[in-house]
C-alpha cells in the first residue's frame, strides 16, 4: 500500500539518522492542569488514578451528583471505588488525628447520570488543533486531557468498559501521535503485549516520529529523543535498539497505513476527491 511504502522509506531515513548518532534537542513538555471544578481532579493521586483507570472523566459519589441536580440512573453500578481515610483523635489531644485505616466509597461517572446540565468545561485549546484528530473520532475514541505530573505517563491509550480513550497529559505532538499509533496497532489486532512492552512502545514511538514527517511536521519529529526512548526499552529487554526497530518495521507500517487511509476516507466523505491528507499542517507544541 502507498502509505506503507512511504512509511518504510521515512523509517529507513530515521534509522540512518539514529545510526549516525545525530541527537536533536529534547522536546519541551507542558503538563496540563484540569479545571478544579471537577472534584476528582482535586482528589489524591491514588483516587484520581482509580477513576482514570476506570475510564471516568468526571466521577462523584451518589450524593455529590444529587447536590448538583443529577441522579445516577437506575441499574448503574459504580465505575470504581475511591479510598476514604479513617482518622481518630488522640484521647489526650483534641487537635491531633491519626490515620487508622481506610474505607471505600462508590463513585459514578457523569455518563452514568442524568439531570441538570453541568457547567461547560473549557477544552484545552490545542485539542481541536491536533492533526489526524478525525481519525480518532472515526474510530469512536474519546480524546481528553488529564492532569499531568512529572514522573507520570505523558499520554495513555486504553480500552475501558466505557470505550476506548486517549488521554494526554502534555501539549506535545509526538505524544499525541504515539497514542494514536497505539490505537491503530490495537485496531490491527497487533497490540497483544501487556503494559509498556519494548515492541509495542517501539511501534508507537517510531510510528509517531514517522507520522510527523509524513504530515509535514518534521521539525517536531525529534529523532534523538525517539532513539533514546526506544533504546531504553530495548536495552531493558536485552535487545539492540536497531534490531528492535527492524523487528517492528512491518507492524509500524501497518499502523501508519491504517491511520492515513482512515484520514483519507474521512476527508473524501467531508470534502470530496480533491482532498489530500498527507500535507503540511500547523501544530503548536508547548514550550
Amino acid at each position: 500500500m502507498q502509505y506503507q511504502r512511504q512509511a518504510r522509506e521515512t523509517i529507513q531515513k530515521l534509522l540512518t539518522v539514529f545510526a549516525d548518532g545525530r541527537i536533536a534537542q529534547p522536546l519541551s513538555v507542558v503538563y496540563l492542569q484540569r479545571d478544579n471544578s471537577v472534584p476528582m481532579h482535586t482528589w489524591s493521586l491514588t483516587n484520581l488514578l482509580l477513576c482514570l483507570l476506570a475510564g471516568a472523566t468526571d466521577a462523584r459519589g451518589y450524593r455529590m451528583w444529587q447536590a448538583v441536580g443529577r441522579q445516577v440512573r437506575r441499574g448503574e453500578t459504580a465505575c470504581t471505588h475511591i479510598l476514604i481515610p479513617l482518622l481518630r483523635r488522640a484521647e489526650d489531644d483534641d487537635e491531633t488525628e491519626r490515620l487508622i485505616g481506610f474505607t471505600s466509597q462508590p463513585v459514578f461517572d457523569v455518563s452514568q447520570t442524568e439531570g441538570e446540565p453541568l457547567p461547560e468545561q473549557p477544552d484545552a485549546p490545542f485539542l481541536n488543533s491536533l492533526p489526524l484528530l478525525d481519525v480518532a473520532r472515526q474510530w469512536h475514541i474519546e480524546v481528553d486531557i488529564y492532569t499531568g505530573r512529572p514522573g507520570q505517563a505523558r499520554g495513555v491509550f486504553r480500552q475501558t468498559w466505557l470505550g476506548d480513550q486517549i488521554l494526554l497529559g502534555t501539549e506535545n505532538l509526538i505524544t499525541w501521535l504515539h497514542e494514536l499509533v497505539h490505537a491503530a496497532d490495537h485496531r490491527n489486532g497487533k497490540l497483544q503485549e501487556q503494559g509498556q512492552h519494548y515492541r509495542s512502545e517501539a511501534v508507537a514511538q517510531l510510528g509517531a516520529c514517522t507520522l510527523a514527517h509524513l504530515i509535514g511536521q518534521a521539525e517536531e519529529a525529534d529523532e534523538g529523543l525517539t532513539w533514546q526512548y526506544i533504546s531504553r526499552y530495548a536495552e531493558a529487554a536485552g535487545r539492540s535498539p536497531l534490531s528492535v526497530c527492524h523487528e517492528v518495521l512491518e507492524r509500524t507500517c501497518q499502523a501508519i497505513d491504517l491511520i492515513l487511509s482512515t484520514a483519507d476516507t474521512v476527508a473524501l466523505a467531508e470534502n470530496g476527491a480533491d482532498t489530500a491528507v498527507v500535507s503540511p499542517t500547523h501544530f503548536h507544541s508547548g514550550g
